[in-house]
């Protein structure tokens, strides 16, 4: 089987001068390590013409699959597929039934259609047409010598997931079963800086002829090993060594994210909810609230800051107050507490009001998660 690997080039003004972030490149660059495609290439580029076709050449070169977001709307500087046609030598020509089909998305909206509009449906010789379900301006998928494939979107994200979702996903899972796609591996730990925990693994991974790679997203240290898919068998020895050294620290595998887990846990527990955080500010509220919609939405979630207002709600998770620098952890129903923990904050974050109270915080959900794991019989 063959290896694969993708480019990602954004094209717009507003993206070059930080007007916008490039939400677009993480949000496909996730979807295509889903099925195992790793992207090689993230780039950006003003609405100009020659840096938009050097980019291309560029782009194309290092990838198997390119993909383009912007610049397919009705105005001046909307010119994506013009550069794109003089790149790959394929003639633009005007599509009669994406025509038809564009006017009564506009006419529907109360919009006046005007002659501008006729560029959005000019697509390169032997093109596929991905229609737009959400917005006006279609996409274009073209197949080029060499294997190759070429996929231009338009810019708005949400555009963009519904052609992914219409045209695309169903088409690369199929080109995917060709190729030997990329895994990784992947332990988050808590209480080890990444120094401390970097020495650990290198040691244990001499020799090892796997890619690497470190990431810091506080308070986690994580660490990675990518191979290929036919490389699992000889992946596994290493594997295990990782897991063994790093086991006193590692709190998470491959992605998984022990808030979200916690929320998963919590819509099981019947009744009322309220979290009263007495220590990290804002920063375990933000931490829920950031993976726990779905918790949100159902109203049973509430929030306070306050001491002794655990007793308002069917099940309390508490953080205390403390006269030192730790933190006390506790879970209580019907007035009544289970368990409780003492947080011993890392000496190297001390010194750091913002790290200890997001260190407390992420402690308390993954104090909070093992308890509901571990005694499922004893949920109130």
């Amino acid at each position: 089987m063959k290896t694969a690997c993708a480019a990602i080039l954004g094209v717009g003004t507003e993206v070059t001068t930080g007007q916008i972030s490039n939400t677009n490149a993480q949000w496909l660059s996730k979807q295509l390590w889903t099925l195992g495609i790793p992207t090689s290439v993230q780039t950006a580029v003003p609405d100009d013409w020659d840096l938009i076709h050097q980019a291309l050449v560029d782009c194309h070169k290092t990838a198997d699959l390119l993909f383009v977001t912007g610049g397919l709307g009705p105005t001046t500087d909307d010119f994506t597929r013009e550069v794109i046609s003089k790149w790959s030598n394929l003639p633009l020509s005007f599509d009669p039934e994406a025509w038809t089909t564009l006017v009564g998305k506009i006419q529907a909206r109360g919009v006046l259609v005007k002659d501008m509009h006729r560029q959005e449906c000019f697509f390169p010789q032997g093109a596929r047409v991905l229609n737009n379900p959400v917005g006006t301006a279609s996409g274009f998928h073209l197949s080029l010598p060499n294997s190759k494939h070429v996929f231009v979107l338009p810019g708005p994200p949400k555009e963009i997931h519904g052609i992914w979702q219409d045209h695309i996903q169903s088409w690369l899972t199929d080109w995917a079963r060709q190729i030997d796609p990329g895994l990784t591996w992947s332990w988050d730990n808590v209480g080890l800086p990444e120094s401390e925990i970097a020495t650990r693994v290198e040691e244990v991974l001499k020799g090892c002829p796997f890619e690497k790679a470190y990431r810091v997203h506080l308070p986690y240290v994580e660490f990675k090993l990518s191979a290929r898919r036919s490389q699992q068998a000889e992946a596994a020895p290493w594997l295990q060594k990782i897991t063994d050294v790093l086991a006193p620290w590692t709190v998470a595998r491959d992605g998984e994210d022990p808030g979200a887990t916690l929320i998963q846990h919590l819509l099981k527990v019947p009744g009322t909810l309220l979290v009263q955080d007495e220590k990290t500010g804002a920063f375990l509220w933000q931490r829920l609230i950031g993976v726990g919609k779905e918790l949100l939405n159902s109203q049973k979630l509430s929030y306070t800051n306050q001491p002794g207002a655990a007793a308002q709600a069917a099940c309390s998770l508490k953080i205390e107050a403390t006269q030192d620098p730790h933190a006390v952890v506790a879970f209580a129903s019907l007035g009544q507490e289970h368990s409780q923990w003492r947080i011993e904050t890392p000496s190297a974050w001390l010194k750091f009001a913002d790290r200890e109270r997001q260190y407390w915080a992420e402690m308390a959900i993954l104090h909070w998660r093992k308890w509901l794991q571990e005694r499922p019989n004893s949920r109130p």
